[in-house]
């Protein structure tokens, strides 16, 4: 009986012994129905009625020169509804029974309800567009992401240079008007000098800046506001500055202008230094944390052995 607990109620599949332990008796197995139950005890539940379906099977015996057939019935019934499996099991059967010798139809019969619960086909689409859709969107957002940083690196590495070349800037157009240059012929001779060091020296965010000035000048714009739209080009109060102070030296004239460049050159330069001496700090605090761990695993290691050696 396998599972079952008696004869009159099989649910479970069967067991179909060929001897018996310690017997020399041999058994073979045979049923008047394979539609239901196979010659291995397994039972076909797309085949059983709900009011089940009665079996004989017949077992013949033979122990030396005897032989003898023992007759067993039993009753095959479906599971009890009550688990997925036995819903599961339920539905094949009522599929099974309103398809049967439909094999050539096109169309299906799909049951609606078992054990009186009602049943809600429908169809199962693949899911790989969801898949393609799902990574797709991820690697959007990791592109983005991704863009989004090259740009604050871009933007951060501009800002530097800007910061960098302010009071060398500043330094040498003060040098050239104590030289006896005009503020035009000195933003040109800038300008020259860097376009021909360009190749070498790479681009230069504040120098392509003053060169965007020389060329809207020959273009015969007044340079009074080509000077002041500096600091708008560079994104930067530095540059808005030193570009005010060349266009309001066009109009009153260069009376100590060489001086005030110079004066806000070494200011710059001093706060370059600070910045400096800023990010210097920050790095020792930034490499404090992973000492501290360091340290940590060191001293574990140490204090972790001598703790196992002591006898207490």
């Amino acid at each position: 009986l396998g599972k079952n607990k008696s004869a009159d109620r099989v649910t479970e599949d069967l067991r179909f012994p060929s001897g018996l332990p310690g017997n020399p008796t041999k058994i073979s197995w045979q049923q008047d129905r394979y539609d239901v139950i196979d010659a291995q005890g397994k039972i076909d539940r797309n085949a059983l009625d709900q009011d089940g379906e009665e079996v004989v099977l017949t077992a013949h015996l033979i122990c030396g020169d005897t032989e003898e057939d023992v007759t067993v019935p039993v009753r095959l019934l479906p599971r009890k509804l009550g688990s997925r499996q036995s819903y599961i099991d339920e539905i094949e059967r009522l599929f099974a029974k309103a398809n049967h010798n439909k094999q050539t139809s096109k169309e299906v019969r799909l049951p609606k309800e078992a054990g009186g619960e009602k049943i809600r086909w429908r169809r199962e689409g693949s899911r790989t567009g969801y898949l393609v859709i799902l990574i797709g969107l991820v690697s959007a957002g990791g592109l983005i992401a991704s863009w989004r940083e090259k740009q604050k690196k871009q933007k951060h590495a501009q800002q530097e240079m800007l910061a960098e070349d302010h009071p060398k800037i500043l330094n040498l157009f003060s040098m050239l008007l104590r030289a006896g240059l005009t503020s035009g012929h000195a933003w040109r001779e800038i300008v020259r000098e860097y376009e021909a060091g360009k190749e070498t020296n790479g681009i230069r965010p504040a120098y392509e800046a003053m060169s965007l000035c020389v060329r809207r000048i020959r273009a015969g714009e007044p340079g009074e506001q080509v000077y002041r739209d500096l600091g708008l080009i560079c994104r930067d109060m530095r540059y808005e500055t030193f570009g005010n102070l060349i266009a309001g030296n066009l109009r009153h004239g260069s009376s100590g202008i060489a001086d005030r460049l110079a004066g806000q050159a070494r200011t710059a330069l001093e706060e370059r230094k600070a910045a400096a001496v800023r990010k210097g700090e920050e790095a020792q605090l930034k490499l404090l944390g992973p000492m501290m761990l360091l340290l940590t695993v060191v001293l574990l290691s140490v204090m972790v052995p001598a703790f196992l050696s002591m006898r207490f």
